[in-house]
C-alpha cells in the first residue's frame, strides 16, 4: 500500500484541509478517495499526492466517478 496525501480546498484562496488515503496503487486513488469527499461535497478542488509528484487533480467543473 502506498499512502497518498490528499488536499482538499473548499473554497479558492482558502488553506486545504489535509487528509491521507491508503491505495494500492494511482489507479485506485478516485475509489479511495469518494468516503474522504463526502465530508466535503462543495469541494473547489482536490489535489494527491505521493510525496514527491501529484498523481491526481479534480476541479469542481470535474466530475469523479467511483
Amino acid at each position: 500500500m502506498t499512502t497518498y496525501l490528499c488536499l482538499i480546498t473548499v473554497r479558492e484562496g482558502q488553506v486545504p484541509q489535509l487528509r491521507h488515503i491508503d491505495c494500492l496503487d494511482d489507479g485506485e486513488i478516485s475509489r479511495f478517495l469518494t468516503p474522504v469527499l463526502a465530508e466535503w461535497p462543495q469541494a473547489h478542488r482536490v489535489e494527491v499526492l505521493d510525496g514527491d509528484h501529484l498523481v491526481f487533480v479534480m476541479d469542481a467543473s470535474d466530475q469523479m466517478t467511483a
